[in-house]
């Protein structure tokens, strides 16, 4: 099986079937890293994509391939279903969610076994915790450095603050689980 469309030999890859590979999506190798693209990047006959916005890049620390981040919400973890997955043994299936909220890029850690660093500080699970430009992120032992412009993702005044781990802890157990709890009479 082919891993990129342009495996394919020459005249293998009809029009028709480039659009179906691109609509259900493939994944693109990045070094060690795989990068899952669901969109389709347009064109015909093999033409480029067109340019998509990027919102930031984890730079690798150490070495290897930047990963772009695309989208404005990216599920990072182990699994092909994820939009950036880190295919190492340390990092969980679905480990940590990435989003942009008011230009700036937040993480939230997803009960991963291993945690979610930023600036060397481990966050709580379930909450999310702001990643400023230049910050090193590290999802288990894979250290990034992020790299985006706030003002490009736009964002505009005083920058959004962290979830405040009193209002996570003010709730139940079985709130937070999305379970609820029935009086009994």
């Amino acid at each position: 099986m082919f891993d990129r469309p342009s495996d394919m030999p020459q005249g293998a890859m009809t029009p028709d079937l480039l659009d179906r590979v691109y609509s259900i999506g493939f994944t693109r190798f990045s070094g060690t890293k795989r990068v899952t693209m669901s969109q389709n990047p347009g064109g015909q006959n093999g033409a480029k994509p067109k340019s998509e916005k990027l919102y930031g890049n984890l730079v690798p620390i150490g070495g290897g391939d930047t990963i772009p981040m695309l989208r404005t919400r990216l599920r990072v973890g182990r699994r092909d279903g994820c939009d950036i997955v880190l295919p190492f043994s340390n990092v969980s299936g679905h480990h940590c969610l990435l989003e942009v909220d008011e230009g700036y890029w937040f993480i939230r850690d997803l009960n991963s076994r291993n945690g979610v660093k930023v600036n060397g500080q481990k966050i709580i699970p379930g909450l999310k915790k702001r990643i400023d430009p230049g910050d090193e992120v590290a999802i288990a032992k894979n250290n990034y450095k992020c790299e985006y412009d706030p003002i490009e993702n736009g964002a505009y005044g005083t920058p959004p603050q962290d979830e405040q781990a009193e209002a996570f802890f003010e709730r139940s157990l079985l709130e937070r689980a999305g379970l609820k709890r029935t009086k009994e009479k």
